[in-house]
């Protein structure tokens, strides 16, 4: 047999041995768990319940066959910070990020910060006694910018240790097994688990040919892209993520499919080892894509930073044994990122916060085919934008005027400068006509009153003076908006 073919045939065997012939039994008072794996950079047309026709992804579809695959999620934006912000708040992602100063230093720190006022997944866990804890894979995920609120446990990944003991998601989840580890069994908790593999793989210095040789490049991606001098930006690799050679966007296109290969198989193992635990059975498993990776879609190669399909388009699987979920759900409607920390809490008997944006998807778990939102919204990326998009139609507004970063700007401006803002609109990977008057019109007007909630609700966070009693009634009416219904009319 074909090697290449052997290794996803493996895993789909064991996947099948740990998912589709039950979970071993708990023991009597085993408590609750939640594993949110949140990774970075996953498309989820990548994904075989996505449509991939390599065998990429036998562990995730296997997975999605236990429980939910929503195959119209939607990330909330796709810068990283803003990605994890919005899983854990369940709000806006602007509402994490400060507000412009100029001249201000474009760290992370001087960027983002997870305002207190804020609602809070793990803190709401917290209350409810759940024993939480967050394992990160990137150094921006950081106690300074916010992420460790509502954590008992918060290990950032800090780049010296990283060194010693390695990064990625094999050394997250160690660090997860040992916490896990010295709990009693009648614990109820909560781990948050962050894998930057997939965007890391860029920046690797060195590749292994096991998983970057997996599978044959795509014929009709045979085309070599331009490199860039710049870190990021548009219509060119960028330098740090350039291959060291004349390789195409096939051959970029394979290695993401072989080290998707390689994390699927390391999750499957993880799934392994808490079966053999028996604390599979008690634990509900979500795998969410928290932004994707662009092969030239919108200009953008092997990075995230556009409003499209492409960056915006992530996996979400839900497997909830506790309750009565109904297995091999594939539900259609468009559903957000936002919507992941109040449909947990839901699941577990918690009341989501009225300030959560985010809408619950707990009643499609228990097998209602009715959507529970209209629109989705993202913002932020390379052009500073913000979009909706009902599941058919897309509007947008990118602002490229405001882009700090010199390099992104001209690399889409070029030398001529000002652009102002540029209004879009687009339908999504499943249509090619652009969309009716009648639906942009009410898309847009849409947007355009997100947009004014969100801004008086970030002054209010942000802003000198800031006023707690008044962020928190600022965040309520983008939560009452987000609602089926109540937009897009």
């Amino acid at each position: 047999m074909d090697a290449r073919r052997f290794v996803p045939l493996l895993l789909s065997c064991l996947v099948g041995l740990v998912l589709s012939c039950g979970p071993k039994p708990a023991g009597a008072g085993t408590g609750r768990g939640i594993l949110l794996i949140a990774i970075d950079g996953l498309r989820a047309d990548h994904l075989g319940v996505g449509g991939n026709d390599r065998p990429a992804t036998p562990v995730l579809d296997g997975l999605a066959r236990q429980g939910a695959w929503f195959a119209d999620a939607r990330a909330a934006t796709p810068d990283l910070e803003g990605a994890h912000a919005a899983l854990l708040t369940g709000c806006d992602p602007r509402l994490a990020r400060r507000l412009d100063r100029a001249g201000a230093e474009r760290s992370a720190i001087a960027r983002w910060w997870i305002p207190p006022a804020l609602p809070s997944l793990p803190e709401e866990l917290l209350r409810a006694g759940f024993d939480t804890a967050a394992f990160g894979d990137h150094p921006s995920l950081d106690e300074a910018l916010g992420f460790a609120r509502g954590f008992r446990l918060f290990r950032a990944l800090r780049e010296e240790e990283a060194e010693v003991l390695g990064d990625g998601f094999e050394a997250a989840t160690a660090k997860f097994e040992r916490w896990l580890g010295s709990h009693s069994r009648s614990q109820d908790w909560f781990a948050y688990v962050e894998a930057h593999d997939l965007v890391r793989l860029w920046t690797k210095r060195e590749v292994d040919p096991r998983w970057s040789s997996l599978y044959e490049p795509r014929p009709e991606l045979a085309i070599v892209p331009p490199t860039g001098a710049f870190a990021r930006g548009f219509h060119a690799v960028p330098y740090e993520r350039w291959g060291r050679g004349p390789l195409t966007l096939g051959d970029y296109d394979l290695r993401y499919d072989g080290e998707l290969t390689n994390l699927d198989a390391k999750i499957g193992r993880l799934l392994q080892r808490l079966h053999a635990s028996g604390r599979l059975a008690n634990t509900t498993v979500v795998v969410v894509g928290t932004y994707g990776t662009s092969f030239g879609e919108g200009g953008v190669y092997l990075d995230a930073g556009t409003l499209l399909d492409s960056d915006l388009h992530v996996p979400l699987i839900v497997r909830q044994p506790l309750v009565a979920q109904k297995k091999g759900r594939v539900h259609g409607s468009i559903v957000s990122t936002l919507d992941v920390a109040p449909t947990l809490l839901e699941l577990v008997g918690v009341a989501p916060p009225p300030t959560m944006h985010g809408v619950s998807l707990a009643p499609i778990l228990f097998g209602s085919d009715e959507p529970q939102r209209a629109v989705a919204y993202a913002s932020g990326g390379l052009l500073e934008g913000s979009s909706a998009c009902d599941g058919l139609a897309c509007v947008g507004f990118a602002r490229p005027d405001s882009v700090l970063d010199r390099q992104v700007r001209e690399s889409w401006l070029g030398a001529r400068g000002s652009a102002g803002g540029m209004p879009l609109a687009w339908t999504d990977a499943r249509g090619k006509a652009p969309p009716e008057p009648a639906r942009e019109a009410r898309l847009s007007r849409a947007l355009l009153q997100w947009d004014a909630h969100v801004h008086a609700a970030r002054e209010a966070l942000h802003g000198p003076g800031g006023d707690p009693a008044r962020a928190l009634r600022s965040l309520v009416e983008p939560a009452r908006t987000a609602r089926l219904g109540e937009v897009a009319r």
